[in-house]
């Protein structure tokens, strides 16, 4: 997945600003903006059109009329409006001191045009574009330049709106805001239009209510943004805007479609927000992923629609804990932090009742350069500790050592690794802070295992025995790893792995089997040479080694043969070594016979168990009830 590096707060705002140059909101620029739908209310076609129109009066007037309001900056006529704090040779206005008395005129002059607007039917055509119905009688602020948000005039009962209820509509596309831009608990009740607006300070949408489409496309947030408990009841439009820091979010309730395509967040708080329709968080080629550089937190969020998270890229720590998602959620291609404890536990509580996608946009058959999304699926294992998957998870479907690797080496030597940015010791010296380490490891291993459970559960539920079998696996290494697992777990965990792979191995069962004949093999040998007569006789060694590997290789195919009664007329090799060897000198041995019993049945129920593992591997593999 292409990455793109993030833009400082300068470079962003200085893109703005080059943006509102290249509009044109000059006098004369002013000419040859259009007004959307078939114009003003008035029939004004243009912009300067409408500023030309006195409010109070509905005079058109002319340049010289306007006199009071037109400003000249670097040989450039502005309407004061839109006049730039700097133009682009640096020359200042007077717009650079926010405390300047000229604010409160202008102002005056900006608020008394917002009361004049009226509600006009729109909604979004493209990603930059709208359309209006009939007139457009909003309030036609793009371009402008202003300290402030502007205000309904006469008696308020809220910022923004009037004691009669009536509600700001807002047309203000690439409008600049210098200082905190307070849209508290106003009421939008036209298309609020804020394209490729800038919010220099802090914008404030707390409680506020959107009737129709909110378009916030590429709009750039210099400051915090806040939208707590805001509502939007129609389409709600964030695509390609920059959020430098804070966007909070918090119980905001979008009742239409979301849109966040190709977003940019520093810090992004959607703690129980809803959303009732689709949301895209998502890369739409061919724009950039979203991106969350620092917090992604949609705790407790509630997707009743299909949520889009379409190769989003998380940077930092990523938190969708005891979110719902009542629909498909799409996190195909999905880039995860690159510190663990960033996405462990990232759905704990979460529970999805449609299916979760978290494949990769490449193809399975493409060449391993270009699998690193697929491959890299297996990186966050941790973060479905605690999750519900109601209706299972696509998941990447690697080739077995190619997931066994990159579990390995990768997911759990991150969880192994965890803690070591800790310090070794405090300052005073002490090593208490070792403990804090190893319990850091231990959670990180615990949420490890907890995952790995969850994605077991979820291709159980799909029928994938292979996959089933694999996070079985991951499973109890993970176990197996943590210090609290009592090590008699551990052993039977650590020889249950190499003899068998878990269950999972063919080959390795029979390996076993051949390995444990031969081994006894050589015990068998080397004690019936310890017991029997003339042991150093090289005709009596070799007839003792050969017959002692084939006494070992009966207790496999011919397991506890030894407890069966002894022919007294038999005296192979090994009827006499369970008798301790008589024929040669020595008297018969009741402890000799016992242990040589003993120590053939360990091996008859080892053999068994390998042979047991054998049929459960093709069991597995072949999916045979």
């Amino acid at each position: 997945m292409a990455e793109r590096e993030k833009p400082t707060k300068e470079e962003l705002i200085e893109r703005a600003w080059a943006r509102w140059f290249e509009e044109d909101f000059s006098w004369d620029g002013l000419g040859e903006q259009q007004i959307s739908g078939d114009g003003g209310l008035h029939g004004e076609k243009t912009l300067q059109d409408y500023w030309r129109r006195d409010p109070k009066t509905g005079e058109v007037r002319s340049d010289e009329q306007m006199k009071g309001e037109l400003v000249k900056l670097d040989g450039t006529l502005w309407h004061v409006a839109h006049l730039p704090p700097r133009a682009q040779d640096g020359s200042e206005s007077w717009k650079t001191k926010l405390d300047d008395p000229k604010w409160t005129e202008i102002e005056s002059l900006i608020d008394q045009r917002v009361s004049d607007g009226q509600e006009t039917d729109g909604i979004i055509d493209t990603l930059s574009n709208e359309q209006i119905s009939g007139s457009d009688g909003r309030a036609q602020l793009a371009g402008a330049v202003m300290r402030r948000a502007p205000r309904l005039s006469g008696p308020l009962k809220g910022p923004g709106q009037a004691a009669d209820g009536a509600a700001i509509q807002l047309d203000a596309p690439y409008a600049v805001f210098l200082d905190t831009a307070d849209f508290s608990k106003v009421e939008f009740g036209s298309l609020a239009n804020f394209f490729s607006a800038t919010f220099l300070a802090d914008a404030d949408f707390i409680s506020t209510s959107f009737s129709a489409d909110a378009n916030f496309i590429s709009a750039t947030f210099a400051a915090d943004a806040y939208f707590i408990s805001a509502a939007f009841y129609a389409d709600a439009y964030f695509s390609a805007a920059n959020f430098s820091a804070d966007a909070a979010f918090y119980s905001a309730t979008f009742s239409a479609d979301a849109e966040f395509i190709s977003t940019a967040f520093c810090n992004a708080y959607f703690r129980f927000a809803r959303f009732e329709n689709d949301v895209w968080f998502a890369r739409i080629a061919p724009g950039d992923p979203v991106q969350f550089a620092e917090h992604a937190d949609f705790s407790n969020a509630e997707f009743e629609g299909v949520a889009h998270f379409t190769e989003a890229r998380f940077d930092g720590a990523m938190r969708f804990t005891t979110a719902r998602f009542m629909q498909f959620a799409d996190f195909r291609g999905v880039s995860g932090p690159a510190r663990e404890a960033d996405w462990r536990g990232a759905f704990d509580g979460a529970i999805a009742f449609g299916t979760l996608d978290w494949r990769p946009r490449t193809s399975e058959n493409a060449p391993p350069s270009e699998q690193s999304d697929r491959i890299g699926a297996y990186h966050m294992i941790s973060a479905f500790a605690g999750a519900k998957l109601k209706e299972g998870i696509y998941y990447p479907a690697p080739g077995e050592s190619v997931a066994e690797v990159t579990f390995e080496n990768v997911s759990l030597q991150k969880a192994m690794d965890a803690g070591m940015d800790l310090p070794a010791t405090q300052s005073d010296g002490s090593q208490t802070t070792h403990v804090m380490r190893q319990a850091e490891r231990d959670r990180a291993l615990a949420a490890l295992e907890s995952g790995a459970q969850v994605l077991k559960l979820a291709m159980d539920a799909a029928k994938d025995n292979l996959r089933e079998q694999r996070f079985y696996r991951f499973e109890l290494i993970a176990r197996r790893e943590q210090s609290t697992t009592k090590w008699p777990e551990k052993v039977a965990s650590w020889i249950f792995a190499k003899t068998s792979s878990y269950g999972a191995s063919l080959v390795r069962p029979l390996v076993s089997v051949v390995a444990l004949i031969l081994s006894a093999g050589v015990v068998y040998s080397v004690w019936g040479a310890l017991i029997g007569s003339n042991p150093f006789s090289d005709s009596w060694s070799e007839w003792n080694f050969w017959n002692a590997m084939s006494f070992s290789a009966q207790q496999t195919f011919r397991p506890f043969g030894v407890w069966w009664p002894l022919n007294e007329t038999d005296h192979s090799w090994g009827a006499e070594f369970l008798r301790g060897f008589p024929t040669r000198g020595r008297p018969p041995s009741t402890f000799q016979g016992l242990a040589a019993r003993i120590v053939a049945s360990l091996q008859s129920v080892s053999s068994v168990v390998f042979l047991f593992l054998f049929v459960l591997a093709m069991r597995r593999r072949f999916q045979m009830n």
